[in-house]
Order: C-alpha cells, then sequence, then structure tokens
C-alpha cells in the first residue's frame, strides 16, 4: 500500500513538474518571439533612416529621379544604387510581413515607401531594364503586378527638395 501511494505521489509531481516545464517554455518561446520581431522593426528602421540620410547628402538623387533629363554617369550610379538598396529593403519587409513577423500597419507603410520609390518615371525604366534582377523573383513579379495598377507620377519635385 505504502508503494502504491508513493508511486501516486511521485506520479503527481511528474504531472505538475511537466505542466510547470510547458508554462514556462511556453513564456520563453513568446518572449524569443518578441525579440525577433522587435529586432526585424529596428533593422528595418535602421534601413529606412539610412536611406533618407544619403537623400540628405545626395539631393541630386531625387533630382534625377524627378526631373533632370539627363544624368551624369555618377548620378546614374548613385541612382541605381540607391533604388536598389531601396527595394532590397522593402523586399526584406515583404517577406517579414509573409511571415507574419511584420503587422499589417507597418507593412502598409512600407508598401507606401515603395510606390512613391517607384513612381517616377525614370524609377520606372530602372526596374524595367535592371532593377528587377536585384530583388528575388517573387518580390519583383510582386513588384510588376503592383505597378501595373500604377500610374506613373512625373511629380514636379517641389515639395521634396527645395
Amino acid at each position: 500500500m505504502k508503494l502504491e501511494r508513493l508511486s501516486a505521489t511521485a506520479e503527481l509531481v511528474s504531472s505538475v513538474a511537466i505542466v510547470v516545464t510547458l508554462v514556462y517554455l511556453t513564456m520563453e518561446v513568446r518572449q524569443n518571439t518578441e525579440a525577433q520581431h522587435a529586432q526585424s522593426r529596428q533593422s528595418i528602421l535602421s534601413s529606412s533612416q539610412a536611406e533618407l540620410f544619403v537623400l540628405m547628402d545626395h539631393p541630386d538623387v531625387l533630382r534625377g529621379l524627378f526631373g533632370e533629363d539627363s544624368l551624369t554617369d555618377e548620378q546614374s550610379i548613385r541612382i541605381d544604387a540607391w533604388l536598389s538598396g531601396v527595394l532590397r529593403a522593402r523586399e526584406f519587409s515583404w517577406l517579414q510581413y509573409r511571415r507574419g513577423i511584420m503587422d499589417e500597419s507597418q507593412w502598409s507603410t512600407e508598401l507606401a515607401v515603395t510606390l512613391s520609390v517607384m513612381s517616377p518615371g525614370r524609377s520606372r525604366l530602372w526596374w524595367d531594364r535592371a532593377g528587377r534582377t536585384y530583388v528575388g523573383p517573387e518580390f519583383a513579379q510582386f513588384l510588376d503586378d503592383l505597378l501595373a495598377t500604377e500610374p506613373t507620377a512625373e511629380a514636379q519635385l517641389d515639395w521634396w527638395v527645395p
């Protein structure tokens, strides 16, 4: 009888220990997931800030996208590099969104940036000639589908650069 009672007590203690362990592991996984999401958001924010700093240092990139008829080789290279970096960052965001790491609100901001960057005719020309080779084929198809429904904007640069 004592052996049965001891066995039942051991089984109860074991069951409680398993439940406590599962609760602890669930909390750890949740904290780890939240940390990964925060790290992803920080990475995206850092990338966006770097894009803006490039424009602050090189306003000719925006002028080149929105208006100058002819570009120097240096301007063309700078615009190519800037657009490549911007779209690679948006591709990362798109992948994070598809995996559920980025929420709808943040993705809508990233999508708006993508559309504004790709609205000038010069951006579209760059995309058709070379841009789609700088991103993965799935994102390139996503962007092709998106651009097919968006008009090209030859907006004045007045509100971007004084």
